[in-house]
């Protein structure tokens, strides 16, 4: 596990990996920066709404890579890891608890790293076909099943 920091960092490295699909931690939004049925559905879990000064940097630079990821041919979903966490059942507030919790100590180096583990292990039940999308045609959301 390592962290990237630049746009071009992340594709490079998406390139050299190749994988069946790109799980992205950003609302991936078409057109406007609004409040989407898909950010409201994941309210619950904690998901934060695109409009804040933030998460409009945030929502903009994942809208950014995606569409770059998407010409290139890739399958790029947009996930919220801490829905997954808490889905699968091992949320903890403080995310070194939840690191312990799966005995993964050793593994991370900070908590971008985590979330970004929880963005492939979504992708891999995208991949294996044992999520749902929630939202509409403004956005969706890849989640776990959660009767997982």
């Amino acid at each position: 596990m390592k962290t990237l920091f630049s746009t071009e960092e992340i594709i490079d490295n998406i390139k050299e990996i190749n994988p069946f699909v790109i799980a992205i931690d950003a609302p991936l939004v078409k057109g406007d920066i609004i409040i989407r049925k898909a950010d409201r559905l994941m309210k619950k879990y904690g998901a934060m709404p695109p409009i804040m000064p933030s998460m409009k940097l945030l929502a903009q630079r994942g809208t950014n890579i995606a569409k770059r990821l998407e010409i290139q041919g890739y399958d790029v979903i947009e996930v919220f890891p801490t829905g997954t966490a808490k889905i699968l059942g091992f949320y903890e507030k403080k995310y070194k608890k939840s690191i312990k919790r799966l005995n993964m100590q050793n593994v991370f180096n900070n908590k971008h790293e985590y979330d970004a583990y929880l963005c492939s292990l979504t992708a891999k039940y995208y991949y294996y076909g044992e999520t749902k999308k929630v939202g509409d045609g403004q956005g969706t959301i890849v989640i776990p099943l959660e009767t997982l």
